[in-house]
């Protein structure tokens, strides 16, 4: 969701999968998602990784 520009996708986390996941960046991603949602940007995925059991994204978004 974060490479498509799909701010609801990122707004609309199940509460109890998020607590399940403790997923401590999706309150920050959603409050970003807010502020971003006017902006003309390109997002860009640059890695992901799951070694864990728990998701690490490196992301970088290009103001136009």
């Amino acid at each position: 969701d974060l490479g498509k520009r799909n701010n609801m996708g990122i707004l609309d986390v199940d509460e109890a999968w998020e607590t399940e996941a403790k997923a401590c960046g999706v309150k920050s991603l959603a409050l970003l998602a807010g502020i971003m949602d006017e902006v003309n940007y390109v997002p860009s995925v640059l890695s992901y990784e799951k070694p864990f059991g728990v998701g690490y994204v490196v992301a970088a978004n290009k103001i136009s």
